[in-house]
């Protein structure tokens, strides 16, 4: 999906619910390596946001990554 559809569904996400946090990110089905070094910078410090994604993204398809994973 695009970055505009993934921030949208993102910002779904968010109303009403505290205990998850979402982020966009690269889509790992479609874009291995830019999935892979945006978690691998993501683990080491935490202050990637949304449009970083669009940083490490190969091709400009992004997933919606939940709090859990990260």
């Amino acid at each position: 999906m695009t970055f505009e559809q993934a921030l949208k569904i993102k910002s779904e996400h968010n109303i009403g619910v505290s205990s998850k946090s979402y982020r966009v990110c690269p889509n790992p089905k479609t874009d291995s390596k830019g999935y892979n070094d945006f978690m691998a910078e993501l683990r080491k410090s935490r202050n990637l946001t949304d449009e970083d994604a669009k940083k490490y993204s190969t091709n400009m398809d992004f997933e919606i990554l939940e709090g859990h994973y990260y």
